[in-house]
């Protein structure tokens, strides 16, 4: 017989972990420090240390940017094409439909002259 369990939440608290660049300025500051002591061979291997770990997380940091604007650019991309086609459409709607034409002065007049009188030959 097959049961269809849910597993467990735990009872420990869900964090965020450090951001990139908090981590990467904890790495500059390591590394700053390390400059700072002497210069022995265990020095010298927590810089090489400390120098991959920058690396790495200037990688990770490129990426994540890169993958950001990658969505932006989509983004526009999408945005344009709509643009365009709504453009189209507009530009469709004014050739079909024919411009209402300006009224004359003499016209005006009439047609002001008609409303003022109550009359129901009004063109708008």
């Amino acid at each position: 017989m097959l049961v269809n369990r849910q597993p467990q939440e735990s009872n420990k608290p869900r964090f965020r972990g450090r951001s990139l660049e908090t981590q990467l300025q904890e790495a500059i500051r390591d590394a700053q420090k390390l400059m700072a002591t002497g210069t022995d061979d265990a020095s010298i291997s927590r810089m090489k240390l400390t120098q991959t770990r920058i690396t790495s997380l200037q990688r990770l940091l490129n990426r994540k940017e890169s993958a950001k604007l990658k969505k932006a650019l989509i983004a526009v991309e999408q945005l344009k094409a709509v643009n365009d086609k709504l453009r189209r459409e507009l530009q469709q709607a004014l050739v079909t439909k024919p411009a209402a034409r300006q009224l004359s002065e003499v016209e005006l007049a009439l047609q002001n002259y008609e409303k003022e009188k109550g009359g129901a030959n009004v063109t708008s």
